[in-house]
């Protein structure tokens, strides 16, 4: 060891004993709190601030300058990947408190809905919503305040195994000493991290088959304890059109709230007094809502008219959401690449009314341009899949 960069930290000695292993050891005298390898270390209880260093360092890969180049389904993705996998590595090793917790999901909300760190109101979906399932309507964001509880589960799993960690042992040595992981802890003098991880024995009851598995087979299972811990969802209508569907991911975005009847429609915003008219953009002469703006306006029912035209589709007099849900519940490639078909037909249409509105040179998009840009986007994304290669070779002859 560098005595240079190593420190001794002393506790329940006096005066002269430390003075002794100083002069004999050579290294310098540390004081808490500490921070070892990313985490905090202090005697006492952390505070809120102590956690600031994890908020920062989400924060500084939300405003790194290629975050600010990213579509809502990049910002959703960054959040999976890169933001909860930082909060992870301090769960495993800390509980994160309830106030920590609410300021990253405000964070990681504003930055998914504007692109910023800066914590707003504008939220189309509820984040408890987004933190959903997929199979309930959701994007599978993980939920933070439960997976804080999985983690510790793990902690008191490991101390109750006897798992081959220095800290288990120290645990069983030094504090339990033959005493039952799981029995009665009120009167037990311990570190209130140890606190937060015997409290979590409360929520074996609702896990108490899976626990019993995994004692048998020796191995915990954090996303099935995350899995048991959200509950059965009730599966939405709409989730086989977006299962397993190869379209664009901003496109998937763009289907998923048109579906929840969440995009800015001016029907929408009107309600909210954010505009003065509710007319539709594109044909100027009703309300823009989303039914309109996506099946019944004559300019995107000839975008329709073509893309399922070209498809080979004829019965799509009734276009709507719930002819999209049920004609995509048949099998087969041609079906499959059904699912592509309406999330760029729909994310097209978006696209198409927002250049009306902020483009200038959105005013001369002709619908033919439109047509063929939808149609190459399909091909390309559909050619990857050497299943709907007969198809699209069908499309294109």
């Amino acid at each position: 060891m560098n005595p240079k960069k190593c420190k001794v930290f002393f506790g329940g000695l006096d005066d002269n004993s430390k003075s002794a292993i100083l002069l004999n050891t050579g290294f310098t005298k540390g004081h808490f709190p500490i921070r070892y390898l990313g985490i905090p270390l202090a005697t006492k209880r952390l505070n809120i601030h102590h956690y600031l260093p994890l908020i920062d360092k989400i924060v500084c890969r939300i405003r790194h300058w290629t975050a600010y180049l990213l579509s809502t389904a990049g910002r959703i993705q960054l959040v999976k990947s890169i933001v909860v996998a930082i909060t992870q590595y301090w769960m495993h090793c800390l509980p994160l408190p309830k106030a920590v917790l609410k300021k990253i999901d405000s964070i990681c909300r504003s930055f998914i809905w504007t692109g910023k760190a800066t914590i707003g109101k504008k939220s189309p979906v509820a984040w408890k919503q987004v933190c959903q399932p997929m199979r309930a309507g959701g994007m599978d964001i993980l939920n933070l305040h439960i997976w804080n509880r999985v983690a510790l589960l793990k902690n008191l799993w490991t101390i109750c195994m006897k798992g081959d960690n220095l800290w288990v042992k120290w645990v069983h040595t030094f504090f339990l000493k033959g005493k039952e992981p799981l029995a009665d802890m009120q009167t037990w003098n311990c570190s209130w991290i140890l606190k937060h991880i015997f409290e979590c024995k409360l929520e074996i009851p609702n896990i108490l088959l899976l626990w019993n598995q995994m004692k048998a087979q020796g191995v915990f299972h954090m996303t099935k304890v995350y899995s048991s811990l959200v509950g059965v969802s009730v599966s939405v209508d709409w989730y086989h059109v977006m299962c397993h569907n190869i379209t664009r991911p901003r496109a998937k975005v763009v289907l998923w709230m048109a579906f929840q009847n969440r995009l800015a429609t001016k029907q929408r915003l009107f309600r909210l007094g954010l505009v003065q008219h509710q007319l539709c953009e594109l044909c100027g002469k009703e309300e823009e809502s989303l039914d309109h703006l996506l099946f019944a306006c004559p300019h995107t029912a000839g975008i329709w008219n073509a893309i399922l035209c070209w498809m080979g589709i004829s019965d799509f007099k009734n276009l709507n959401f719930d002819w999209i849900k049920q004609k995509t519940k048949g099998k087969g490639p041609r079906m499959s690449l059904l699912k592509v078909v309406v999330a760029e037909v729909i994310y097209g249409i978006w696209m198409f009314r927002n250049r009306r509105i902020f483009d200038s040179l959105g005013q001369h998009s002709d619908i033919d341009c439109i047509v063929r840009s939808i149609q190459n986007i399909i091909v390309y994304r559909g050619w990857v899949k050497p299943i709907y290669r007969k198809v699209l070779v069908d499309m294109l002859m």
